[in-house]
């Protein structure tokens, strides 16, 4: 009875989502779309190699990693982890007219570490980790990451237009 909202809702906001990167598609140039095509296949290739580790360490290793939730979770977030900071430090993250700002960097970074905070905070009280604080680590990771990647691409632009 439940599921049938959130069906529609995921449904709703992932046609809102494809409606929304047509629009910042026709924004990119040609080079850029190059470039993000390239970092899917990349994205791709990173989740297959992971899924074909965790098969074999699984079936002929006899070692169950995590649970199969979180092991689909983590190999959309290794994709993910490979699409974003390609796509940023190669400038076709965002669309051509997109001011470059660092606002959305320390966003990034600082979201990473209050995703961090909580889950180290459980570790050192109670010595171990829930299944939930998997998600928040890999969020925090991702978001750590992005941020850096995003704040280090605008630094390295900005020394480059310095010395011109």
């Amino acid at each position: 009875m439940f599921l049938a909202p959130v069906i529609i809702l995921v449904v709703a906001l992932s046609f809102g989502f494809l409606i929304l990167m047509n629009k910042v598609e026709g924004e990119r140039d040609e080079r850029q779309t190059q470039v993000v095509d390239r970092a899917y296949k990349y994205a791709f290739v990173t989740i297959m190699f992971f899924n074909a580790v965790v098969y074999f360490l699984e079936v002929f290793g006899n070692i169950q990693l995590l649970s199969s939730e979180n092991l689909a979770a983590l190999s959309i977030w290794l994709g993910t982890l490979v699409f974003a900071p390609y796509t940023i430090w190669q400038h076709a993250y965002f669309p051509v007219k997109v001011k470059k700002s660092s606002s959305m960097g320390w966003l990034y970074a600082g979201l990473g570490l209050l995703e961090l905070l909580p889950v180290t905070w459980d570790y050192f009280e109670s010595s171990k980790v829930d299944q939930q604080d998997i998600y928040l680590v890999f969020l925090g990771i991702f978001l750590l990451i992005t941020g850096s990647t995003i704040l280090l691409r605008n630094y390295l632009d900005r020394k480059e237009d310095e010395g011109r």
